[in-house]
């Protein structure tokens, strides 16, 4: 029984976290976040995952208000 119950697990992991590719004619939703510290951002398609993006900040960009940072990790987001 726990056996069955691991390799249901696992699928059910395998299939949350799989990135998928994007298919440039579809729309995609944008999740972000700004943290004082860093940004980070993931697109969703159709309800699976697309490249995921984050990055430290340093030196200017740590004092910037958090709604420029909103803006920041969303443009950077697009970009990569």
């Amino acid at each position: 029984m726990a056996k069955k119950a691991f390799i249901n697990l696992k699928k059910v992991v395998n299939q949350l976290l799989a990135l998928a590719l994007p298919i440039f004619i579809k729309t995609f939703l944008i999740k972000s976040d700004a943290l004082n510290e860093g940004i980070e951002a993931c697109s969703i398609q159709e309800g699976r995952l697309i490249p995921y993006y984050n990055k430290v900040l340093k030196g200017k960009e740590i004092v910037v208000s958090i709604y420029e940072k909103e803006w920041l990790v969303i443009v950077l987001a697009i970009k990569k």
